[in-house]
């Protein structure tokens, strides 16, 4: 009983911190790995599925714009996880213009959309596997940056002393050394 209530409670979580809509989530199939899909693409065409990865490249034409992307397994929420899990590639089109400014190499994107083909339509052996999806909606993960965390203390700036408005007062954290008191004269009766 209490696994069950569990499993349900982790599905509900996962399902309502998505990034897709409401409308998009319920049409969606439960989707099975990516290399079924791509096998088996008459089974699964035209459902809706939502898939994530990482961006390879963007072209954009007069009337739409597609989106190559390293596939990789979703974590809960919705994210794009580890690149090495990746079962292939996904081609997006949209008829969106999507900026090549924004949308760069490197970025995570998740999808929702209708499968349209795969790499088994080619004539010729596509030279990796790949799904074909016409976007209903698409969803750029924010872009952090490390912000470099700049030291106060005297291990990278030889200067430090000259911007810190508390050099010479006594803080708990540092220790100044038993000569200290001797050569700074706010210091004296310390």
């Amino acid at each position: 009983m209490k696994s069950a209530f569990t499993i349900l409670f982790m599905a509900l979580l996962t399902v309502s911190c998505s990034v897709m809509s409401r409308q998009v989530r319920q049409d969606a199939i439960p989707s099975p790995a990516l290399a079924t899909l791509i096998e088996q693409v008459d089974q699964y065409r035209g459902q809706t599925v939502i898939l994530g990865g990482y961006l390879i490249d963007i072209q954009n034409t007069s009337d739409q714009t597609q989106l190559t992307l390293l596939q990789a397994p979703l974590k809960p929420g919705g994210k794009p996880g580890a690149k090495d899990r990746s079962g292939g590639r996904l081609i997006i089109s949209t008829s969106q213009f999507l900026d090549p400014e924004i949308y760069t190499k490197g970025r995570e994107v998740t999808v929702g959309g209708k499968i349209t083909g795969s790499s088994i339509d080619e004539a010729k052996g596509a030279p990796f596997p790949y799904l074909k999806l016409t976007a209903r909606e698409l969803y750029l993960w924010p872009k952090y940056q490390k912000t470099p965390y700049r030291y106060r203390y005297p291990y990278d700036d030889p200067f430090w002393y000259w911007d810190d408005p508390w050099y010479g007062w006594h803080r708990p954290y540092y220790y100044h050394g038993p000569g200290y008191r001797h050569h700074h004269r706010r210091h004296r009766y310390w």
